[in-house]
């Protein structure tokens, strides 16, 4: 029994540690693209973002991905903080 409960609990830690990771990677996968987006339209930060540029941002997102992200997620977003949180959820 003790074996099976080490055994079950070694899974989870590696299977929370493997999920960090991927979460670490999509993150900055989307930084990434924040900060691409932002040089190709000559922004100094994503407060200064239009909706063009966020529009592009979310497109570059979904091509990355492989996913279609509802664009009422922009809505209320007040920083690039945010933006990532809920990009996040979105993936």
């Amino acid at each position: 029994m003790v074996s099976t409960v080490t055994t079950l609990a070694t899974l989870q830690h590696t299977h929370t540690t493997k999920d960090r990771a991927m979460n670490e990677i999509k993150q900055k996968a989307i930084n990434n693209i924040i900060d691409q987006a932002l040089e190709d339209e000559g922004y100094e930060s994503y407060d200064e973002v239009d909706s063009l540029t966020s529009m592009t941002i979310i497109n570059d997102i979904e091509d990355k991905f492989d996913i279609n992200v509802d664009l009422n997620i922009l809505e209320g977003i007040s920083g690039r903080t945010e933006l990532v949180a809920r990009l996040m959820e979105a993936i």
